[in-house]
């Protein structure tokens, strides 16, 4: 697919990190998304998408999108067809679409390495795992995979591509893109007294919409990024909670407190260490910020 437009960026980031259609409490969220509950005697305009209503029946994980604009009729007990087939009421027509399900909740995770940055001339064994500034100035997750000494200069032997394959001195590392993506054992969280995920729910009040930052109103900018509207603060430490030897690099976003599946990841603006006494690491508001699309 080519790049997405701003109402697709719209749709998704509302959909998936603000609620999606309905809310918890079963009432209309973004609109955005969906455009309220089917109203009687109302004009909708194609593209408008709409919840059935609850005296409709064959509605269960379905909505209806206009496809030819019109009034809707007076019936609220109107038959919802299968996904793809359409729907007569009064002058308007309906498509039945699916739902788009958004994940209730997103545990925000912090992701460690076991030998920290870089360093110059120093011996490295097989599957250790470090992180360095690239060449395009983002911080990048390497594991060794071949034992060996680096050179005495970064220098520009790092481009900063997923999944690169780089010989420094005479150790070999890879870029790990691939397995932070696939959620495999590569992915390491941050462990130690006081830590947990922080959830962060899906709503409006909790993710700004595309038009800026703390924004709690449905999407309507361009770019396709959301941010947290609140702090996102986990517990005090009374121990370190990362290697001995390593720093926390990135962070990770699951549909669980523990387990669950990868939502997304992304690295720190700068690497972190957090140690017992420290106060709570926290993320301020508008500091996490998700993109969609191009």
């Amino acid at each position: 697919m080519g790049m997405l437009s701003d109402y697709t960026q719209n749709f998704l980031i509302d959909a998936l990190y603000r609620g999606g259609a309905l809310n918890s409490g079963g009432t209309v969220n973004s609109t955005a998304t969906v455009k309220g509950i089917w109203t009687a005697s109302t004009a909708y305009v194609v593209g408008d998408t709409v919840v059935p209503h609850a005296n409709m029946t064959g509605a269960g994980g379905k909505f209806l999108r206009c496809t030819t604009a019109g009034t809707s009729g007076a019936t609220n007990t109107l038959a919802v067809p299968a996904v793809g087939s359409t729907l007569t009421d009064n002058t308007v027509t309906w498509t039945a679409v699916s739902g788009v399900p958004c994940v209730s909740s997103r545990y925000i995770a912090l992701l460690t390495c076991t030998k920290g940055v870089r360093v110059n001339s120093t011996a490295y064994a097989l599957n250790d795992t470090i992180v360095l500034t690239a060449n395009d100035t983002k911080i990048h997750y390497y594991k060794c995979t071949t034992a060996g000494t680096t050179a005495a200069s970064q220098s520009t032997l790092y481009p900063g591509a997923a999944n690169e394959v780089i010989t420094d001195g005479t150790a070999v590392f890879t870029e790990q893109n691939a397995g932070l993506d696939s959620n495999s054992a590569i992915l390491v969280e941050a462990s130690g007294t006081g830590y947990a995920r922080v959830n962060l729910a899906s709503s409006l009040a909790n993710w700004a919409g595309t038009q800026s930052a703390a924004s709690t109103t449905s999407s309507t900018g361009t770019g396709g990024t959301t941010s947290n509207n609140s702090a996102i603060t986990f517990g005090t430490p009374s121990a370190s909670w990362q290697p001995a030897a390593g720093v926390i690099w990135g962070y990770a976003e699951f549909d669980q407190l523990t387990g669950g599946n990868l939502l997304g990841w992304a690295p720190l603006t700068t690497v972190q260490t957090v140690l017992n006494g420290q106060a709570a690491p926290s993320f301020a508001i508008s500091a996490l910020t998700d993109t969609i699309g191009n």
